[in-house]
């Protein structure tokens, strides 16, 4: 095969990934794969097996390492490894992008974000049409439930409110305007909690900087939802009273501190919350699966080896983003997308859905 044409098979599995994540698991395992068939042919093809190092690789590695050990001790070793064969596509996805994508092609560049927001606005129409007509409680993804749909829509969002005036990503002012309203509405009719503040916080902190006319539009608009739609404003509500009303997360943490130092080292395993965890009768929701906060979900399955290789990895991605923002040879057309990156990797360390995001998209 030609090297222009495998390219473009390149490219075009590469967005086939982006867009098909959201929609189906089992379409992203498969492109996954044709990426590696296509990293192993262009290798021989270009007779060169050379690995492109990036500054997250190791604590990446280190991160892998220590879910692969919590597995050996795991309380429950059949299911841990059911669960790591699953992750590790998503592993392996990391490495093969780093390798085949080239972020200093803007034509590639331009083509893998607009994909991502179209693939975003879909993915929240499709979840508010579903909350509409009764089908689901709340607007949720085609792969999983209302959270996974809504810290996936607070990533791209996040992303997005810095590309307002970026000509090269979204040309048209209106088209970008529509967009940031589409994911901000499928945002809303999850009634997660905690995306809606994540949400505001990206939101009131871009406003601020450098989109008053959207701060403004935002919050005209929450302000109408609150008043017209009473689910909202019942949500609004619990939001207010936060600590009267956790969702029986005060239960799981209280759970997780009577045997958090049962396992402290490589923790109890991946995918074993229903086994350890101790207060089954104090819970309302009989079928929760995490424990709903993403660090202490790490400590818990990998125990203090993998809360350590996962900040380290969070420390290491804001490090390099924060580096590649500052640089004089950055572009600037590119400058606003790095900015919306590194915005969007803080939001997930504030809010910690990085892991429930994923145990969401994994495990309906």
């Amino acid at each position: 095969m030609p090297n222009i044409m495998l390219n473009r098979v390149v490219l075009v599995s590469i967005v086939g990934l982006t867009i098909s994540i959201i929609f189906s698991i089992t379409l992203a395992q498969g492109m996954v794969g044709v990426l590696a068939v296509l990293w192993i042919w262009k290798s021989i093809d270009t007779k060169e097996l050379a690995f492109k190092a990036t500054p997250l690789d190791l604590p990446f590695l280190m991160f892998i390492a220590a879910r692969i050990l919590s597995i050996l001790v795991s309380t429950d070793v059949r299911t841990s490894s059911v669960a790591f064969y699953t992750e590790v596509i998503f592993y392996v996805s990391f490495y093969l992008m780093t390798q085949l994508f080239d972020t200093a092609d803007m034509q590639q560049l331009r083509l893998l974000i607009r994909s991502l927001l179209i693939a975003a606005a879909v993915a929240s129409v499709i979840g508010m049409v579903k909350y509409a007509s009764g089908v689901v409680p709340r607007a949720s993804s085609t792969t999983a439930g209302y959270y996974t749909l809504g810290g996936y829509l607070c990533i791209v969002l996040t992303v997005a409110l810095f590309l307002g005036t970026a000509k090269e990503f979204i040309p048209l002012r209106w088209i970008w305007m529509v967009s940031c309203v589409l994911l901000a509405c499928g945002i809303i009719f999850t009634f997660d909690r905690l995306h809606w503040v994540g949400m505001a916080i990206v939101v009131l902190f871009v406003g601020v900087v450098k989109e008053r006319r959207m701060l403004a539009l935002f919050l005209v608009g929450g302000i109408a939802l609150a008043i017209l739609s009473p689910s909202v404003a019942a949500r609004l509500d619990d939001l207010v009273h936060v600590f009267s009303r956790s969702s029986d997360r005060d239960v799981l943490w209280r759970g997780a501190f009577a045997i958090w130092d049962q396992h402290p080292i490589l923790g109890f395993g991946p995918r074993t919350f229903r086994e350890i965890f101790p207060f089954w009768d104090q819970v309302a929701d009989k079928g929760i699966g995490s424990w709903h906060n993403d660090f202490l979900q790490i400590y818990m399955e990998s125990g203090i080896v993998g809360l350590s290789s996962l900040l380290w990895l969070f420390a290491s991605t804001f490090y390099v983003a924060v580096r590649t923002l500052r640089s004089s040879l950055l572009p600037e057309s590119i400058r606003p997308l790095c900015a919306g990156l590194l915005c969007s990797v803080a939001l997930m360390f504030l809010v910690g859905g990085v892991m429930d995001l994923l145990v969401g998209l994994l495990f309906r």
